[in-house]
């Protein structure tokens, strides 16, 4: 199910990138119901984080293509810690292919979450 192919691209890479946000729920479901007791949010994460050939995450794929919803789901299903700025192999970040996509929610989201953290912050409240 989430055997990459000769690039490194699995179906979750594809649901992502497509907006396809419930069969993207559907394989983070699978991947939890599949994990053995306390293994859960490591598997999901390995799943959410897994760069294909490129070092494209998931999160690439769905910024991209303007895939908010998608987006939001990555950030929801790690519960907060997905790492919202990875480069790629040529140093591209979501926030990058967003921009070069012209995907300006997508560009917004990515901002927000980014530096509205408080490890970005750690000297004020917000």
């Amino acid at each position: 199910m989430l055997i990459p192919d000769c690039h490194g691209i699995t179906c979750f890479h594809i649901a992502c990138g497509r907006g396809h946000y419930e069969v993207a729920r559907l394989l983070i479901d699978h991947v939890k119901n599949a994990a053995p007791e306390g293994e859960i949010a490591n598997q999901v994460r390995q799943v959410v984080e897994n760069a294909d050939a490129f070092g494209w995450r998931p999160l690439h794929h769905a910024a991209a293509q303007g895939r908010l919803d998608v987006c939001i789901l990555l950030a929801d299903v790690t519960e907060g810690s997905l790492e919202i700025l990875p480069r790629a192999a040529d140093g591209c970040t979501p926030l990058h292919v967003a921009c070069l996509n012209a995907q300006s929610d997508v560009q917004s989201y990515v901002l927000i979450r980014k530096f509205s953290s408080p490890a970005f912050f750690p000297f004020f409240k917000i």
